[in-house]
């Protein structure tokens, strides 16, 4: 972190470098703290790759707890006001990759979700738990039955409605249980 007296100093950002090992997960930030009060004007390159420690992913959602172990994400965070936005994002999960822009604003009745992403190979069934059709995993516990194109898990009504999106994705290659 830079100099202490600056994060006291409301029109002069911080730079600040951290380094997060949770295991084998690490995270790391580079870029400029605003001022200890709030992280209005935070402005970070942001890193993260996994596998996600056990006890930090039995508290997330399912689906995010079935991710590969062979992920990372980078990108440009900002937050102002109520807005956090992740720019040039560059992520990769197992065989499938995604980039663009994503913006969570949380000021609204319900946080919006807004994004633009692209994508080379997209491999649903793989992001959902199921066996990826690339990789050979070995992983069958929710992979789906061969005439279905979504693997089995339900999606309760009420939790979408918790957030609004407006992402507009562009992808190559979208494989669903083996079909692309």
């Amino acid at each position: 972190v830079g100099p202490v007296q600056t994060l006291r100093q409301e029109a002069k950002p911080t730079p600040v470098q951290v380094t997060v090992s949770l295991g084998e997960a690490r995270l790391e930030l580079d870029g400029a703290l605003p001022q200890l009060s709030s992280l209005d004007g935070l402005d970070v390159q942001l890193a993260l790759q996994g596998p996600l420690p056990d006890k930090l992913a039995s508290r997330l959602p399912k689906m995010v707890q079935q991710l590969p172990d062979d992920y990372q994400l980078e990108g440009h965070l900002h937050h102002q006001a109520r807005t956090w936005r992740l720019e040039d994002l560059q992520a990769s999960v197992g065989d499938s990759d995604v980039a663009g822009t994503l913006a969570l604003d949380t000021g609204g009745k319900r946080p919006t979700l807004q994004g633009d992403l692209r994508s080379n190979r997209l491999d649903i069934t793989a992001l959902t738990g199921g066996t990826s059709s690339r990789s050979g995993s070995n992983n069958t516990e929710n992979t789906p039955a061969q005439d279905q194109v979504m693997p089995d898990f339900a999606i309760a009504p009420a939790s979408l409605r918790k957030v609004d999106a407006d992402v507009h994705f562009t992808g190559d290659q979208v494989v669903v249980a083996g079909l692309t």
